[in-house]
């Protein structure tokens, strides 16, 4: 149960593949935090999630401050007219 617990708060961020992907049988992967076991493809999977949503998180924050400033510049000019 505690390994259970660990891998949910685990980030995964450190891999060991353990075995090696020969073409006839899948190749496995652990972390070495938390001992989750995956195949190479899962792993590599995860990992690109994992960077495709913190470059989305901070893609989305860089958006909505330009539109912020975009705004706030076209209230001051209209104010101004």
């Amino acid at each position: 149960m505690e390994t259970k617990i660990n891998q949910e708060k685990c980030k995964h961020k450190d891999w060991s593949f353990v075995t090696n992907d020969s073409g006839n049988r899948l190749g496995a992967a652990i972390c070495k935090h938390c001992n989750l076991w995956m195949t190479h493809s899962d792993a590599l999977q995860y990992q690109n999630l994992r960077y495709q949503k913190t470059f989305q998180t901070w893609f989305n924050i860089v958006t909505i401050i330009i539109s912020v400033i975009a705004l706030i510049i076209s209230i001051i000019v209209g104010l101004k007219k």
